[in-house]
């Protein structure tokens, strides 16, 4: 589906948002196997690839921030860099979120399209 350098957009990542990215979808997946079997059939049914096009604020700001989580992902913990990191990371979350609320409509109409019949009310499923 992807290697785990491109960074993906997915309708329905988690609950509390209607998009989000990630670079390692097979690991994300594992992840969804912990619910129980009604929540597993709801999210592999909603949980897909983005197929349009998305803002390109959106694209970039995802791509930084997974570039800023894969880097704090790897950082020694005791490396003076730490800190650094870290702040970069958040600082890189507060941007995509940022992003995703400025172009909310925009996502939202592009989901319409993608995700007939879903059960999204514009905050939860």
């Amino acid at each position: 589906m992807s290697s785990r350098n491109e960074v993906v957009f997915f309708w329905h990542f988690y609950g509390g948002r209607i998009l989000w990215c990630c670079y390692d979808f097979c690991e994300h997946s594992r992840g969804l196997t912990d619910k129980s079997e009604d929540d597993k059939k709801v999210n592999f049914r909603l949980f897909k690839k983005v197929e349009g096009e998305l803002p390109p604020e959106v694209v970039s700001a995802g791509e930084a921030y997974i570039k800023a989580q894969k880097k704090y992902i790897n950082v020694d913990r005791t490396n003076d860099q730490h800190d650094r990191v870290w702040r970069d990371y958040l600082d890189a979350l507060y941007h995509f979120n940022d992003a995703l609320d400025s172009h909310k409509e925009e996502i939202e109409f592009l989901h319409k399209k993608e995700c007939v019949g879903c059960p999204w009310v514009g905050h939860a499923m």
